[in-house]
């Protein structure tokens, strides 16, 4: 794991449990751990300040890479920088 992952995952280990999901290559929860760290706008920072916003972002992002986001005939906002609660609108740009 690169450090960054270790930093993730050990917060989300702590909020969520189990870590075996995030450290596995292709999963939905791996997919979502690498999009947090690297391609994630929001840039939130890496301590106990964001921990709810990125546990919502976290739970969110699986879900989308789960259900094959990348699919869908309408993504809302789902994976842009906006607050999780404005990923339902689609009328944002």
């Amino acid at each position: 794991m690169r450090e960054w992952q270790l930093i993730f995952g050990s917060t989300l280990k702590e909020a969520l449990g189990d870590i075996e999901a995030l450290a596995s290559d292709g999963s939905p929860q791996n997919q979502a751990l690498n999009w947090l760290a690297e391609e994630d706008k929001l840039f939130l920072p890496m301590d106990d300040s964001a921990l709810e916003t990125l546990i919502q972002r976290f739970v969110l992002t699986t879900l989308y890479f789960l259900t094959g986001g990348a699919d869908w005939s309408n993504p809302l906002n789902f994976l842009s920088g906006a607050s999780v609660c404005n990923w339902n609108n689609g009328n944002m740009g």
